[in-house]
């Protein structure tokens, strides 16, 4: 599985080598996944009532990350990647553009990408017209949005299903928390001349709910924007671990599938034969039995036949599945 991490700086700043980017990165490497870290065109110029300055800098960012994604697809068996199974995620800047390279497709383009012979704009084409001319195919499996916002909950429709976490503090005065204007630390008042009101992760959390989309929300209670850093922008190891963990559990319960003994006894008496257990789940390539007070007689990779020892307190069944890529899971 490819994870595409995104990072932060308002489209006027930031690069891919991100504190909380490449923290990250490392750590999922190590897990196993393959990481990308990507940057994508910088510029947005405030000016007031021009809010469409800030459409054309996020949506020419979407064209960038989904070049990147083209590429990566495209190169798979050199990374050895699953263009099937892509994860894509970031903080501020880099959750706007999570969401919207998950949910925004053609027919929702803005009308200011269009561009304007009276105010010197290109046309900036399709989300798919730019960057590159590859081709290769890639599919979302979900997106990490780390407090950022969308200006239109439309574009998450219900037949997408593709899951969401959104990771918040609820006291974030850059991107609200809820519905309402950027920058409200600087001033309410001066960022309404440049900028429209945004749905941050409560509100697109209740909209998920409404529509039934599989969507988290994790928040952190009485904290700003980064949660992870102090006020003297120091890493809070504690909320980062968080941030991890959060991060990783939502992408695993992707693609490990829960492993379930569907067949064989749970009580026995003293005279019946060997117990035989068996699995009914194709997603792993294999399965391995051990147990506790027992003798495993034998057994493939989808069953056991098994003795129980009479006169112990506890018996009990472990089971490890090793799915397509390599990952173990675990049941009891």
């Amino acid at each position: 599985p490819l994870i595409v991490l995104l990072h932060a700086g308002a489209f006027i700043a930031g690069d891919k080598r991100d504190e909380l980017v490449s923290k990250l990165a490392l750590e999922y490497a190590q897990r196993g996944f393959v990481v990308a870290s990507v940057n994508y065109r910088l510029g947005y110029i405030f000016l007031p009532g021009m809010y469409s300055n800030l459409e054309r800098a996020i949506y020419s960012a979407v064209q960038d990350v989904r070049a990147a994604l083209r590429y990566l697809s495209h190169n798979h068996e050199t990374y050895r990647i699953d263009p099937d199974m892509i994860f894509i995620g970031g903080n501020s800047a880099g959750g706007f553009l999570s969401l919207y390279t998950t949910f925004m497709d053609d027919t929702e383009i803005w009308p200011s990408v269009a561009g304007s012979t009276i105010r010197m704009q290109s046309d900036l084409g399709c989300l798919d017209c730019s960057t590159n001319d590859l081709t290769g195919p890639f599919k979302i499996m979900g997106a990490i949005n780390m407090w950022g916002a969308i200006d239109d909950l439309a574009i998450i429709k219900p037949q997408d299903q593709i899951p969401v976490l959104s990771i918040h503090g609820d006291h974030d005065q850059v991107v609200a928390y809820g519905y309402d204007f950027p920058f409200a630390n600087v001033s309410t008042r001066v960022s309404s001349f440049f900028l429209k009101k945004m749905y941050g992760s409560a509100s697109i959390d209740e909209y998920a709910e409404s529509i039934g989309m599989n969507h988290s929300l994790y928040t952190f209670k009485g904290l700003e924007h980064e949660p992870h850093f102090d006020e003297n922008n120091q890493l809070i190891d504690e909320n980062y671990e968080i941030i991890k963990n959060l991060i990783l559990n939502f992408i695993n319960d992707q693609f490990i599938p829960p492993t379930k003994i569907v067949h064989g006894p749970q009580y026995l008496s003293r005279n019946d034969p060997a117990a035989e257990y068996w699995i009914e789940q194709e997603q792993y390539k294999e399965h391995y039995f051990s147990c506790e007070n027992c003798l495993i007689l034998s057994q493939t990779p989808n069953s056991a036949k098994i003795v129980w020892i009479a006169g112990s307190d506890k018996h009990q069944l472990f089971i490890a599945g090793i799915g397509k890529y390599g990952q173990v899971y675990i049941d009891t």
